[in-house]
């Protein structure tokens, strides 16, 4: 409820060296200015359970990639790792299955693999799937790690919109927004967290419910990391601290939305929060309640770990 979000809030008003914690706090701070009509954690002993530290080195990764939080700078990164340290690289779309998935590295990378019952995801030094959570076996793959990053629901939203190129106006936006087909795609974090796979369209059969967004909290506990897009420094800070980047690598933020296009001049103009207005925010926040939360316990986890 609204009382105990406030009141986790008003604990973590303290101030914080690093400019990573200064990020999780304005978002903390954020979604809880705009939760007023959400419920928030209920279980004391659930927030501050700790996080697992990170593992010494791995060899391989399994990124969890949901749409629209800065995996397309990742996956140029990993791509590059791939072709100078000779390692496979597969990338899955909705399922992680043969015929949704792709040998990036192969001499026909834009061609879907074969059917192949002995397949095994995890066989490939990198994964990144565009698709629901598929357990690791961790005692067949011990050295890969798993990961994924949140994002602020709205902002995510937002980002979505504007690499489809459609027009910058609140009304062409609340239009997208309101069709049905957008609607499934509700709480998508939470769904991809839990492992509610899509059907064929990318629409999901299953609507996320309370029991999913427990289980999307519990995941994050089960990772080897995880990161927020507003503080993308701590995802390559993790990266490279198990041995996946270069620690010399440089990278200044994430791929803006024109660079998913060919012609950068073609960039459509970008929305933002305060330009939507408050009941459209609102709006979307209800139908995203799920995330909203998730994303909160994430930032709130983090800024904990971090400032203890």
């Amino acid at each position: 409820m609204l009382l105990i979000l406030l009141l986790l809030i008003s604990g973590m008003h303290q101030p914080y060296a690093s400019s990573s914690n200064i990020a999780l706090q304005s978002l903390i701070d954020e979604l809880g200015h705009e939760a007023s009509v959400l419920p928030f954690l209920t279980n004391t002993s659930e927030q501050v359970a700790a996080l697992p530290p990170l593992p010494a080195k791995a060899s391989g990764i399994y990124f969890i990639h949901v749409p629209k939080t800065g995996g397309t700078t990742l996956i140029r990164l990993f791509y590059k790792m791939a072709n100078e340290r000779n390692r496979t690289m597969l990338r899955c779309i909705r399922h992680l299955q043969p015929g949704h998935c792709r040998d990036l590295r192969s001499s026909t990378p834009s061609k879907h693999l074969h059917s192949d019952p002995s397949f095994d995801p995890f066989d490939f030094d990198y994964v990144i799937a565009h698709a629901a959570y598929t357990p690791l076996n961790k005692t067949r793959h011990p050295a890969t790690c798993s990961f994924t990053i949140l994002r602020h629901p709205v902002r995510r939203l937002l980002s979505y919109y504007s690499y489809l190129n459609l027009p910058a106006t609140v009304s062409s936006f609340t239009e997208w927004y309101r069709k049905p087909a957008q609607r499934r795609l509700a709480n998508i974090m939470t769904s991809f967290l839990s492992g509610v796979e899509a059907d064929h369209n990318g629409h999901y059969a299953i609507k996320p419910t309370m029991a999913h967004l427990q289980q999307a909290k519990h995941r994050l506990h089960t990772l080897c990391f995880y990161g927020l897009l507003e503080d993308f420094g701590h995802v390559l800070a993790s990266l490279k601290a198990i041995g996946i980047l270069e620690a010399s690598l440089s990278v200044e933020g994430h791929a803006a939305p024109h660079q998913h296009h060919l012609d950068a001049s073609q960039a459509p103009a970008r929305l933002d929060l305060a330009s939507l207005g408050t009941e459209l925010v609102t709006e979307i926040l209800k139908e995203n309640q799920l995330d909203v939360t998730l994303v909160a316990y994430a930032a709130y986890l983090k800024a904990n770990q971090e400032s203890g």
